[in-house]
């Protein structure tokens, strides 16, 4: 789903927003995939913490964000 996602972002034609990335604990690929990412695009930051679950990771990820206007996407 991540690949699909940042490639979908990344395809967008406004360029003007800001990637925020939290690696959750993942135990898969996620935060390698992640790193890639960041360190391709300059608009992509990744961060890396301690599991504690999908709303602990998106207050996290809001309190980095510097933009007036945040989204979230999700698998489902």
């Amino acid at each position: 789903y991540l690949h699909f996602a940042m490639d979908s972002l990344i395809k967008q034609t406004y360029q003007n927003f800001e990637v925020i990335l939290v690696n959750d604990g993942s135990t898969d690929n996620s935060p390698q995939l992640c790193e890639e990412y960041a360190k391709q695009y300059e608009n992509v930051s990744v961060f890396h913490k301690e599991n504690g679950g999908l709303s602990d990771a998106r207050n996290f990820g809001v309190s980095k964000a510097s933009s007036d206007w945040i989204f979230f996407l999700d698998p489902d």
